[in-house]
């Protein structure tokens, strides 16, 4: 088979390329290469700027919740393992994860931290603090919290 009638086009930059009129429409659209181009040097760009943020960050955030991670282990997890297991579980798996991801200097630590911090404070304030609040009274639970400060 021939190509039929073509002609030269050209295409992003200096490239020209032979090519069937009947195509050249199709060739012509492909112009969003340009967008996917772009949106993959922002891409790279955010990257840049979210590990150097990462970088310098990591730490300050470690300092900060290894004292949250730590009151709460002191004062809920007691509370948790006879009659919360499920809880319990759940507290202890992402304080550990977050501890883990906060040792890993990479970009998709970084992400997956914010993914997982997201998580667990939708998971405190919609699932454990609830039940807590459920289970024990204000003065107790403020005593807890008081001792383990």
């Amino acid at each position: 088979m021939g190509l039929g009638k073509q002609r030269e086009i050209k295409l992003w930059g200096a490239e020209t390329m032979r090519r069937s009129e009947a195509l050249i429409p199709l060739s012509h659209d492909h112009h969003a290469l340009v967008t996917a181009k772009r949106i993959n040097e922002l891409c790279k760009q955010a990257e840049a700027e979210i590990q150097e943020y990462w970088a310098a960050k990591r730490e300050v955030i470690l300092g900060d919740m290894k004292p949250h991670f730590d009151i709460e282990e002191a004062s809920l997890i007691p509370l948790l393992k006879d009659n919360g297991p499920d809880l319990y579980a759940r507290l202890v798996s992402y304080h550990e994860q977050m501890t883990e991801l906060l040792e890993n200097p990479n970009f998709s630590s970084a992400i997956q931290f914010a993914d997982l911090l997201k998580q667990h404070v939708r998971f405190e304030e919609r699932e454990l603090f609830p039940w807590l609040e459920s289970q024990y009274s204000q003065q107790f639970l403020a005593n807890i919290m008081r001792n383990s400060s």
